[in-house]
């Protein structure tokens, strides 16, 4: 029973030291060897780093990821991306706490949802409309796959031929352009076309 207490307690210093040093600043975690189109990412010193890149589902791969891993404290705001409405605000056993937020057609006419997975508190409900930058939710760690504090955040688009939004890579639709990762600053005024996101957690000194 001792050494079993005590292999439990080396494993939990072992995930806490972990949790420390993933929540930092500024990093933009390499995209793995399968992805067939990486994107150049610029990050901003002061956004909270990306650990786990979007990885489409390829043959001979690693399997799908389907949005970006954002490694913070335990209750980090959550912030929509873009202006919207909630259109799924719940919970389930595998993600634990979720919110998806419909954007509504691009300028192309594709329709696009932002989600937000693994969260600890979900302050947004079914039907409420949401501005950008406006908190929904805090970062948590529920869900079965949710075993470390992380946001997980998918970027879906759809079209004529799939009404069913499909995941992209969301480093494509920064505001400031592809790869270039956009802090929601209030100050800024945001143009409604193109379509374009901010960062989903506050970023220091913006």
């Amino acid at each position: 029973m001792i050494g079993r207490l005590r292999a439990g307690a080396v494993i939990a210093a072992c995930l806490a030291l972990a949790a420390c040093q993933l929540q930092t600043y500024g990093v933009s975690g390499a995209y793995t060897w399968d992805n067939p189109e990486p994107v150049a990412v610029d990050m901003p010193a002061g956004a909270l780093s990306i650990r786990q890149q979007f990885r489409p589902d390829v043959d001979g791969g690693l399997g799908a990821h389907n949005g970006f891993d954002v490694w913070g404290p335990v209750g980090t705001p959550v912030l929509a991306v873009a202006p919207g409405r909630v259109i799924q605000s719940f919970y389930e056993p595998a993600y634990g706490n979720q919110i998806v937020v419909d954007h509504g057609p691009d300028e192309k006419g594709r329709r696009v949802h932002s989600v937000y997975v693994h969260l600890r508190d979900r302050m947004a409900e079914v039907g409420d409309a949401v501005a950008r930058g406006e908190q929904i939710a805090t970062m948590g760690a529920t869900g079965a796959l949710g075993m470390a504090v992380h946001l997980h955040f998918e970027l879906r688009r759809g079209n004529a031929a799939s009404p069913v939004p499909s995941a992209l890579d969301p480093h494509l639709l920064w505001v400031d352009g592809p790869g270039k990762v956009t802090c929601y600053d209030p100050s800024r005024r945001y143009p409604a076309k193109p379509f374009g996101i901010t960062y989903p957690t506050p970023c220091k000194d913006s």
